[in-house]
């Protein structure tokens, strides 16, 4: 990572100050699709920087109380309402291209360390389309789509990611809860059913690839993707902002297809190391404040759903609702799928990443 006085500052989009960018300028189709677009240089000022929350406190007419963002509200209302729409029709068209969607629930952890001891600020998130989270991802896929095509059409090698479909068979329209008008109720009624229907549809994907040549990404719905969000964050980012500026530029591209595929095991590689240690770091922060939970009140109950049972008596593989936590459990009866139960922590280890629970019986909230 770089340090903040580069990457808050240096070469961040900052309130007040005039900004070099890359811009994607798209103009969609009633049903979401790519009608035109623009990629060029540009220079933009007077940025108004909005963290989710705030966003989905304007969009949403939670209060607003701050007077900056009942400035924000009053002037950009109306636009913000467009953008969500946009969101919305880009997520049902990925949804018809047969995108692969996941709203299981992610916790979203912070830790902060003061006097020498870790404090940690946790919540659960869950991508719908109907909050910040989900419009900002649909337009960050969007300018990955429009970055793949413009590689594409001007016959510039870059880093795409790939993924095929190898199961054919016909998946259930799993994408999200997009109904405006959906009871919050029937949602949470819903949820274990939908994830797990999700998840079974993304057994029909292959392996996630990278690639020199644009490809399908039949996981996200797109004709071709590559990442170009975040060159600060991610190298292959960067690798694509100096391909597409060379076409601006109307230069020959720094890395040509040859140097492109000698890079992309050594990117592939990284990626899975660093998925992996997200991973670890994250269950073991939700393991610990599972632990901090459990030491106030040792017999608090969880609830969670069943994701894989057999027909016997044995192990199942569960998640906690609270914890967006993914666990396998021994049990004394047979479960169903998605069925929806209440489990007690029996023991519970981060450092050596051991959960034990034990099953206190269905939930007072049950799919059927």
């Amino acid at each position: 990572m770089l340090p903040d006085s580069l990457s808050e500052q240096l070469l961040s989009i900052l309130p007040g100050k005039q900004s070099s960018v890359l811009t994607f300028s798209i103009k969609l189709s009633p049903d979401g699709s790519v009608e035109r677009y623009f990629v060029t240089p540009s220079l933009v000022e007077n940025v108004h920087r909005l963290t989710y929350d705030e966003l989905d406190n304007i969009l949403f007419n939670k209060p607003v109380f701050d007077e900056r963002l009942q400035s924000v509200k009053a002037k950009h209302l109306n636009v913000l309402k467009k953008f969500e729409d946009m969101a919305r029709r880009r997520r049902m068209l990925r949804s018809e291209r047969g995108a692969v969607f996941s709203n299981r629930p992610r916790p979203d952890i912070k830790i902060n360390h003061e006097m020498g001891d870790a404090k940690i600020n946790y919540r659960i998130s869950h991508d719908f389309t109907k909050n910040s989270r989900g419009i900002i991802t649909e337009f960050m896929l969007l300018a990955g789509e429009v970055a793949a095509d413009f590689l594409f059409h001007n016959q510039v090698p870059g880093l795409f990611r790939t993924q095929p479909r190898i199961n054919k068979t016909t998946q259930k329209n799993t994408s999200g809860l997009m109904q405006e008008d959906i009871d919050e109720s029937k949602e949470l009624m819903r949820r274990p059913m939908i994830i797990v229907e999700q998840m079974e549809n993304s057994k029909g994907l292959g392996p996630l690839t990278v690639t020199a040549k644009r490809s399908v990404h039949q996981g996200l719905g797109l004709s071709g993707y590559c990442q170009v969000t975040s060159p600060l964050r991610r190298y292959g980012d960067l690798v694509n902002h100096f391909q597409i500026k060379s076409i601006l530029r109307k230069e020959m591209a720094p890395v040509t297809e040859f140097d492109m595929i000698q890079l992309i095991p050594g990117i592939s590689n990284r990626l899975t190391d660093i998925q992996n240690l997200q991973r670890l770091s994250e269950r073991f922060w939700v393991l610990q404040c599972i632990a901090e939970q459990v030491k106030t009140s040792p017999k608090l109950p969880f609830k969670a759903f069943v994701m894989e049972s057999g027909d016997a008596k044995s192990e199942v593989t569960i998640m906690l609702l609270n914890f967006g936590l993914q666990v396998k459990m021994m049990t004394k009866r047979a479960h169903k799928r998605s069925e929806t139960i209440e489990v007690v922590v029996k023991t519970v280890e981060p450092f050596y990443d051991v959960l034990v629970l034990e099953d206190l019986g269905r939930w007072n909230v049950v799919n059927k």
